[in-house]
């Protein structure tokens, strides 16, 4: 189960990331990230993780559970929220969408979902979060195993209410 559940940890992450870079079809070397994002890191239990595909990326190492955020603004098109979206979860097998909602979030229109799947067979849940402001899109994610999704979701809402591109 441990390595069942660490190889979840990379993948995840990871497929977020390769099909935010497909959505906007660019490779991630062109990706411009934003320097405006300010936002604090999630507290309790979460430690900032390196990855090069990821803005920021940090982990709950007791239970796995994992809190990143991506950003382009270098995107030659001007993808739908939807369709972003998609390219998200297109990768995750026998995925469920629970909710998928237009809400309001820093000031502009954002596509957020909850979504249950398994990448390399191992089952998770996300919560979602696409917005584009300035020219940039913005995706903002939590992802852990079924078992320990409530367990760190209010840290994942903290983040999000810290989280702004001004």
């Amino acid at each position: 189960m441990k390595s069942s559940m660490f190889r979840f940890l990379f993948y995840v992450p990871t497929i977020i990331a390769l099909a935010s870079c497909v959505s906007v079809n660019i490779a991630d070397n062109e990706r411009q990230r934003s320097e405006s994002v300010q936002f604090s890191d999630p507290s309790d239990n979460f430690t900032k993780v390196n990855h090069d595909q990821l803005d920021g990326l940090w982990r709950n190492l007791k239970n796995g559970n994992s809190i990143s955020y991506l950003s382009d603004c270098h995107s030659p098109s001007d993808p739908p929220l939807k369709q972003i979206h998609d390219n998200i979860i297109r990768d995750i097998e026998n995925r469920n969408v629970l909710s998928a909602n237009i809400v309001s979030f820093n000031r502009r229109r954002a596509l957020r979902s909850t979504v249950e799947g398994s990448i390399d067979g191992v089952s998770s849940k996300m919560d979602i979060l696409v917005f584009k402001k300035n020219n940039c899109i913005y995706i903002l994610n939590y992802v852990a195993l079924p078992a320990t999704y409530s367990a760190d979701h209010m840290v994942f809402e903290s983040f999000l209410k810290g989280f702004s591109v001004p």
